[in-house]
């Protein structure tokens, strides 16, 4: 091969063009990416490393190839870093924690007017907590969207509500509810002389 005898000074530091005699394009391009080797007698010959591609492909990823280098960015996307395999697991970002957080100050409510885990010990559960999840929807139906005592939205006492039959539901309704009246047989022996 018979190298291009083109010299390009790049830095003070002058290099020797590396393609073959005759190649299309020039040398003088701020974005030229042709190989070049250095050609100083004081320092090996090496290639200069190429200006890289400053795009941004990604917010904090950049392109890094060679500058003025062919083709467009799409595609050009970093292979993925890392695994996590999480893929059957429960998805709690899906979870709208706004609403949720209404839900958590309708328990605190409770907690404060009933005690603490009161509702797993409330006889006939499932149909109290059924007609409370209606009355709260009704009452949402009818476009009263605050509960007139709390403050907070019925919708928020209705989500309670479901939530303890679903978890009274999940716990066995029976043994929940057994376990529940067997702490208020304690209780009233306790306080009985």
């Amino acid at each position: 091969m018979i190298r291009c005898p083109s010299h390009v000074d790049r830095g003070g530091r002058n290099f020797q063009c590396a393609l073959e005699e005759g190649h299309s394009g020039n040398h003088y391009s701020d974005g030229c990416s042709w190989p070049l080797l250095y050609s100083s007698p004081q320092v090996a010959s090496f290639p200069e490393r190429p200006k890289a591609c400053n795009a941004e492909l990604l917010p904090g990823v950049r392109c890094g190839r060679d500058l003025g280098h062919e083709g467009n960015h799409r595609g050009h996307l970093p292979p993925p870093s890392g695994r996590k395999d999480d893929g059957e697991k429960l998805r709690w970002d899906l979870v709208p924690f706004e609403a949720l957080e209404l839900v958590v100050r309708v328990l605190g409510h409770g907690a404060r007017k009933y005690g603490e885990w009161n509702w797993a010990s409330v006889t006939r559960a499932e149909d109290r907590y059924f007609a409370a999840a209606m009355r709260h929807l009704t009452a949402w139906r009818r476009t009263e969207s605050i509960d007139p005592e709390t403050q907070l939205p019925h919708l928020a006492h209705a989500v309670c509500c479901l939530l303890f039959l679903l978890a009274l539901e999940a716990d066995g309704n029976e043994t929940a509810i057994a376990r529940a009246m067997a702490q208020v047989h304690a209780q009233a022996r306790k306080e009985t002389p």
